[in-house]
C-alpha cells in the first residue's frame, strides 16, 4: 500500500545489529552500505525500524483501514447477494432442467411406443397387401370361373328359350283350332257372376247370363226404356228384344222392379180386349199370382186399360195411349260351364 509523502516510512531508517540487546541509534552519518560493511555489520544482521509516526499519519492510516473494511464488507455483501441470486437461478434453471430431462424421457418414452406402432402397422400393411393380392388372384380366378359357368348357363337357357318357342307355337296352334269353335270369354264376364251347380252331381254348372245393359234377377232379365211411348209400342220394342213387358208375380219381383223404375212405367198387364178381364203380356194367368194394386185401385176411370208402375206407388190402371217409360223382361241366357270351357 502506497502512503502520502509526508508520511513515507523509508525516511528516517535506522539500522540495528540483530546480535545487539538494545537498539543503537546511529548519528546517521555514512549510513550507506560501505559504512554498514566498515562497521562490519552485514546485511542479514539490519532490521529496517521506522521512526515514531506523526498523529497525522495514524489517523490516515486508521481511515484507510476503516474505508478498506467497508469496502470489502461492501464487496462481500454485493458478492453474497449475487451469490444468492445466481445460486436462486441456478435451482430454478436445475429444476427446469429436471422437468425438461423429465419431460425429455417422457417423450423418448412415447417415440418408442410410436415407432413400436410404426412398426406394427407396417407389419399390418404388409399382411394386408399380400391379402390384397391374394384376394385379387382368388377374385380373378373367380370371375374366369363365372365367366365359364355363366356361358355354360347361357347355352341351357338359350336351349330352354328355343323349347319354350317350340311349345309355344304349338299353344298359339292349338289355341287358333279352339278359337275357331270356342268364344274366349273373361273370368270378370257377366255371364260367369251367376253360375250354380247343376242337379245331375256331376262338376258341370250352369250360368245364367243377361245381353249387356240388361240386369238379372233369378231367371229374368230386365231392361229399363227411359224414351216414353204408349202401351202398345212398348209392347212390340220388347217383343223385338226377344222379351215382353214386365210380368209381376211375387213380392221379390215387385220390389226390384220398383227400385229399378225412374218414374211412371208400363208393365205387362191390360184389359184392353175386357172389361176386368186383366191379362199378363206373356200369357201368365191372372189369378195364378199376388196382386199390387194401389188402393181403390183398379178404378178405370176415363177407360184405363193399361197398368202403370212408379217409384213412388204400386199398380196403377192408365189410359194406354198416354207416353210412359217402359220395362222389359225376358228370360236368362244361360251356358254350362265344365273344365273351364262353356257350351249351351
Amino acid at each position: 500500500m502506497e502512503w502520502s509523502s509526508d508520511c513515507d516510512i523509508y525516511a528516517d531508517l535506522k539500522y540495528l545489529s540483530r546480535d545487539r540487546q538494545s537498539p543503537e541509534t546511529w548519528d546517521g552519518q555514512s549510513t550507506g552500505s560501505q559504512q554498514w560493511e566498515t562497521q562490519g555489520i552485514s546485511h542479514d544482521n539490519l532490521v529496517c525500524k521506522a521512526p515514531e509516526k506523526s498523529q497525522g499519519c495514524s489517523d490516515w492510516r486508521l481511515m484507510g483501514g476503516l474505508f478498506f473494511i467497508l469496502l470489502l464488507m461492501g464487496a462481500t455483501f454485493y458478492l453474497l447477494a449475487a451469490y444468492l441470486q445466481v445460486h436462486s437461478l441456478v435451482h430454478m434453471s436445475q429444476v427446469e432442467l429436471d422437468e425438461l430431462l423429465l419431460n425429455q424421457s417422457h417423450w423418448l418414452e412415447e417415440l418408442e411406443k410410436e415407432e413400436a406402432n410404426v412398426m406394427l402397422l407396417r407389419g399390418n400393411l404388409s399382411s394386408l397387401q399380400g391379402q390384397y393380392q391374394f384376394l385379387q388372384e382368388h377374385l380373378l380366378a373367380l370371375l374366369l370361373h363365372n365367366q365359364s359357368l355363366q356361358l355354360q348357363e347361357r347355352h341351357r337357357i338359350q336351349g330352354q328359350i328355343w323349347d319354350i318357342d317350340k311349345k309355344h307355337g304349338a299353344l298359339w296352334e292349338e289355341y287358333d283350332l279352339l278359337a275357331k269353335g270356342h268364344i274366349p270369354i273373361p273370368q270378370q264376364s257377366e255371364m260367369l257372376q251367376n253360375c250354380l251347380e247343376t242337379a245331375d252331381g256331376t262338376e258341370r254348372k250352369v250360368c245364367h247370363f243377361c245381353p249387356p245393359g240388361w240386369r238379372i234377377s233369378g231367371v229374368w232379365c230386365y231392361f229399363l226404356h227411359l224414351d216414353s211411348q204408349n202401351w202398345e209400342s212398348s209392347l212390340k220394342r220388347c217383343q223385338t228384344q226377344g222379351g215382353h213387358l214386365a210380368v209381376i208375380t211375387s213380392l221379390e219381383e215387385q220390389n226390384f222392379v220398383k227400385l229399378m223404375v225412374k218414374d211412371v212405367s208400363w208393365l205387362g198387364l191390360s184389359d184392353r180386349d175386357r172389361e176386368g178381364d186383366w191379362r199378363w203380356a206373356d200369357g201368365t194367368p191372372y189369378n195364378s199370382a199376388p196382386k199390387f194394386w194401389q188402393g181403390k185401385q183398379p178404378d178405370n176411370i176415363g177407360n184405363e186399360d193399361c197398368v202403370t208402375l212408379s217409384p213412388r206407388s204400386d199398380w196403377n190402371d192408365d189410359k194406354c195411349r198416354k207416353l210412359y217409360n217402359s220395362v222389359c223382361e225376358r228370360k236368362v241366357s244361360r251356358l254350362f260351364l265344365q273344365g273351364g270351357i262353356l257350351s249351351n
